[in-house]
């Protein structure tokens, strides 16, 4: 690996720990210990990813955001699909002023909702070779809240939007 190559790994394993640090202090400020008021939540981790991952380019974080409560545990794999899936948007989307990722969570009946992410951005060049490890975090953490509905993630191919999920768990 090159110097250049060697500090981008780096500066983006220190984000992803600063992700997880960001998720484990909202989830620390929660007022109820058995449950995670989504909404609340995943609100203020966007507001800390915007705050974090802007370089000056404009691009901001929208959210519509249901009132819904789960498991701490589920909250934080969520946190954690959310902060990848932002980040990556932030990265490689090539976002500016009038661009902006969009986080949307629903509920879909009894027990059942859907996290929606996408951006405006005007996308990133052709992937090649194998998913990385933020697609590897995503797929982890979906799995073990059960959520369905990934094929942009599963499949190797060119994302017109780069930040996009759309997960129902």
């Amino acid at each position: 690996q090159s110097a250049g190559e060697a500090e981008a790994c780096l500066s983006e394993a220190a984000q992803r720990v600063l992700t997880v640090a960001a998720v484990h202090d909202q989830l620390y400020r929660a007022e109820m210990p058995d449950a995670v008021l989504l909404d609340d939540y995943l609100g203020h981790l966007c507001t800390d990813l915007a705050a974090a991952l802007r370089n000056g380019d404009g691009a901001r974080i929208e959210t519509t955001l249901a009132p819904l409560s789960v498991t701490p545990d589920r909250a934080v794999a969520l946190g954690l699909i959310l902060a990848e899936v932002v980040a990556n948007a932030f990265r490689h989307a090539r976002l500016g002023p009038d661009n902006a990722v969009h986080v949307r969570l629903a509920a879909e009946g009894p027990g059942r909702a859907q996290l929606v992410v996408e951006d405006d951005g005007c996308g990133m060049p052709e992937r090649t070779g194998q998913s990385g490890l933020g697609t590897r975090v995503v797929l982890s953490k979906a799995g073990e809240i059960g959520g369905e509905n990934l094929p942009a993630l599963r499949e190797e191919r060119v994302a017109e939007r780069v930040g996009e999920l759309d997960l129902r768990f």
